[in-house]
């Protein structure tokens, strides 16, 4: 059988290891924001949504291309129908484009 031998010094810089990784939140999305309709080139009518990205580690764009998010029901991965919106000291938000039937499709793009 294998048996894993270390210190009691290499067993506590594992275990703070750990806990440290558990407690390094990762970033999200704040409560998202209703806004105007958005008049698409095709297809249904559009609405903007806007949230702000929380708790963002490293590179804040990075962060934004690759946090997911869900707005009505729609998921939002990475390369989806958003955009990210670097607005420095008030930070990082993401401008979702959702389908929605109230608002007017562009009829002559």
């Amino acid at each position: 059988m294998f048996r894993l031998r270390m210190s009691s010094a290499q067993l506590l810089k594992v275990l703070l290891l750990l806990v440290f990784v558990e407690l390094v939140p990762a970033a999200h999305w704040g409560e998202a924001e209703k806004g105007e309709c958005y008049a698409a080139t095709s297809g249904e009518g559009l609405r903007i949504y806007s949230a702000r990205l929380w708790d963002i580690q490293g590179d804040w764009m990075t962060a934004c291309d690759n946090t997911p998010n869900t707005i009505e029901g729609i998921e939002f991965g990475r390369n989806s129908h958003m955009e990210c919106q670097d607005d420095a000291v008030f930070g990082m938000y993401g401008k979702f484009y959702v389908p929605d039937p109230t608002c007017p499709s562009c009829t002559v793009c």
